[in-house]
């Protein structure tokens, strides 16, 4: 397809500048992710280590932390106007500096510092479904068996599956994992299937493809479109890769590079007694059940 000459640089058609400018008009914001403080994480966790869960992911835990954390608004939101992703999550194309790139998962995983793992985790929630699953409330949830180990004891199979009955421990994950790796900002009561399975490969060091779930997040998003006011995820991870496809002299890039660049703050866990959490009050009670019931 030849290039309109009459369209913004940064794009390659006029249908693209025009997702762009709704997206503004709408008020798409960037999600406010958060990097991670091991020793705050630690203590709120009850003094468990909680980074030893992560560290078993090749690359994770560097993601997650303060390296990862600046990030060019313009480089996403170009990003979320002018992506297209292959199907089955094979590659992803997009805008960048007035040029079309396209990067595969094997390129991805390259420029992130992770693994490519054949278990795709969207894909186990809400099988073939199409985009965006996460109107389908739920999708298919890990056993009662299996998630049971991540609450309060006794746990029941009639007891409700809500964040305020985790341990302190996985709380603690759980709350972190909305702030990076699956972006979630309302409903914090909610507890869904792909957060219950990503929990448990997290605390159990099962292996899962990250740039799938990263992708199918972003594709989830892009889906959407116009129709729901999303907020962009990912746009640290985003804008380094964009960072590291051009060459390093490049004066594209140079704006990722200097101290104004925005960053996102380290997040800030409450305490396991801290009253902010949530049902505090279901929790305490729980607590105080005998093993008998």
């Amino acid at each position: 397809m030849t290039r309109n000459s009459r369209v913004d640089h940064r794009f390659w058609m006029l249908l693209q500048a025009s997702f762009y400018e709704t997206y503004q008009r709408r008020g798409h914001r960037i999600f406010p992710h958060r990097v991670l403080d091991w020793v705050s994480l630690r203590t709120a966790a009850g003094g468990a280590d909680v980074r030893e869960h992560f560290v078993h992911f090749r690359g994770l835990p560097r993601l997650l932390e303060m390296e990862q954390n600046r990030y060019i608004e313009d480089w996403v939101r170009v990003f979320y106007a002018t992506a297209w992703i292959a199907p089955e999550r094979r590659a992803v194309h997009f805008m960048f500096g007035g040029q079309v790139f396209g990067l595969n998962r094997a390129m991805i995983a390259g420029i992130l510092g992770v693994d490519l793992v054949d278990v795709f985790l969207h894909e186990r929630v809400y099988g073939d479904a199409d985009p965006p699953r996460r109107a389908m409330i739920g999708g298919i949830a890990p056993s009662h068996e299996v998630i049971s180990q991540c609450f309060h004891q006794p746990f029941p199979a009639s007891y409700a599956r809500v964040p305020s009955l985790l341990t302190p421990k996985v709380y603690a994950v759980h709350m972190a994992l909305r702030r990076t790796l699956l972006p979630r900002s309302g409903y914090p009561d909610g507890f869904t299937g792909l957060q219950q399975l990503l929990l448990l490969h997290i605390l159990t060091h099962e292996p899962f493809d990250i740039v799938d779930f990263i992708l199918a997040e972003i594709e989830d998003v892009i889906t959407d479109g116009m129709g729901v006011v999303r907020q962009f995820p990912y746009a640290h991870w985003i804008s380094y890769i964009c960072s590291m496809i051009v060459p390093a002299e490049s004066p594209i890039s140079s704006v990722y590079h200097q101290d104004e660049a925005p960053k996102f703050p380290v997040y800030r866990p409450t305490a396991p007694q801290d009253r902010r959490r949530g049902k505090h009050a279901d929790r305490a009670a729980l607590e105080r059940l005998s093993p008998e019931v």
